[in-house]
């Protein structure tokens, strides 16, 4: 069981490498294109005005990969959810956006792939 574990673990590695390597080929990082298909998602649905952009920002030293002032939206983009870690990082990032902007932010996360353990504990938080 633990040799299949950790030739599961490799192929998942493999897998995110691989990810990386064709988003180099097309030009795009994987948060480059999640914030792309996010701001057309929104200006489709008419939440954000159009020439708005998600872009990546710093806020009081906390770097948020997915941004917008107006509408607040604040997010956190990962290839490889290990655990739910994520979550804490965008729920700190949002603490941050909302005292500074005096509102309570939108938050977004997007995991590429995560483990299945990681998966449903982020699933009970949100």
């Amino acid at each position: 069981m633990g040799s299949l574990e950790r030739r599961f673990g490799s192929l998942e590695g493999a897998m995110v490498a691989g990810f990386g390597e064709v988003s180099k080929f097309a030009g795009l990082t994987f948060g480059e294109f999640v914030r792309k298909f996010l701001t057309a998602w929104f200006r489709e649905a008419g939440e954000i005005p159009e020439g708005a952009e998600l872009a990546k920002a710093r806020i009081d030293g906390e770097e948020v990969d997915v941004f917008l002032e107006e509408p607040l939206i604040v997010g956190e983009v990962t290839a490889y959810a290990e655990s739910a870690e994520e979550m804490v990082k965008l729920l700190r990032k949002a603490e941050v956006a909302k005292a500074r902007y005096s509102r309570e932010p939108r938050k977004i996360l997007v995991a590429l792939t995560a483990r299945r353990e990681a998966a449903r504990e982020l699933r009970r938080r949100a």
